[in-house]
């Protein structure tokens, strides 16, 4: 692969591109190397084993929607100069750290895929401008605690895996008035959320593999369109179920 990816003078019609598992010798994506493909809408480059950043400006030009980086190098995230981005996947890099600012103006932000990183912390306002956000996943981290309202502005989410990481807590999600899909299995959570401090639009709920103490008879009360709620192995956990109070749905 030549060392600079401006291979595109004379194809600024293109608009996708895949240069996935390739060896791509940049290890620093920058606007040289996009300038020309003002119509790119879908660009992959996972598997490139080189990449470790993106430069602000590299895709400020193009008409970028879905942007896949998965399994590269990236280490950092900086702030995307393009409000047009509806799906990105940055899952299997080795990112840390997220700055607050990293998702500013992506206002048009549908999927996010943060999965299989080794964040440790998530802090507001980092999605404060993704309000139109409907999938989230950040399983697979290292993340040990939330802020209480991080995820408060994401309205339209309708789903949120934070899975295999090491929380003990979760935040508010009173907020996200359309979740229905939530997944928090494999975490250390002790405690499940009151009645009133879960979605009452869920319709999946995998706790299972935590550290739950006690589960009570109206901890899913209000929440009458859950089909699907998997608490396996949530060692000693006391379940109080009064099953007069559920729709039926699967356990």
């Amino acid at each position: 692969m030549p060392s600079s990816l401006d291979i595109f003078a004379k194809t600024s019609k293109l608009q996708l591109i895949d240069l996935s598992g390739n060896d791509i010798e940049e290890p620093m994506l920058k606007r040289i190397h996009f300038k020309s493909l003002h119509a790119l809408s879908s660009l992959d480059l996972s598997r490139n084993t080189n990449i470790n950043g993106i430069d602000y400006l590299a895709f400020k030009f193009t008409a970028l929607k879905a942007l896949n980086m998965s399994s590269v190098r990236l280490m950092n995230l900086n702030k995307l100069g393009n409000d047009n981005i509806t799906n990105i996947d940055f899952s299997n890099n080795e990112i840390s750290q997220i700055p607050v600012n990293s998702f500013e103006d992506l206002k048009n932000l549908i999927t996010l895929n943060l999965s299989c990183n080794n964040i440790l912390e998530l802090k507001e306002p980092v999605f404060r401008d993704t309000k139109n956000l409907k999938e989230l996943r950040l399983q697979g981290n290292n993340l040990r605690k939330l802020d209480f309202k991080i995820f408060q502005n994401l309205v339209n989410l309708e789903t949120l895996d934070l899975s295999s990481n090491c929380l003990e807590s979760i935040p508010e999600l009173m907020n996200l008035i359309k979740l229905q899909n939530l997944f928090l299995q494999d975490n250390f959570l002790k405690i499940i959320p009151s009645n009133r401090a879960l979605p009452i639009t869920l319709k999946t709920l995998d706790i299972s593999n935590n550290s739950l103490r006690f589960i009570g008879k109206n901890t899913f009360q209000n929440i009458q369109s859950l089909n699907s709620l998997d608490i396996s192995y949530t060692n000693n956990t006391y379940i109080d179920f009064d099953t007069n109070v559920y729709n039926p749905f699967e356990i």
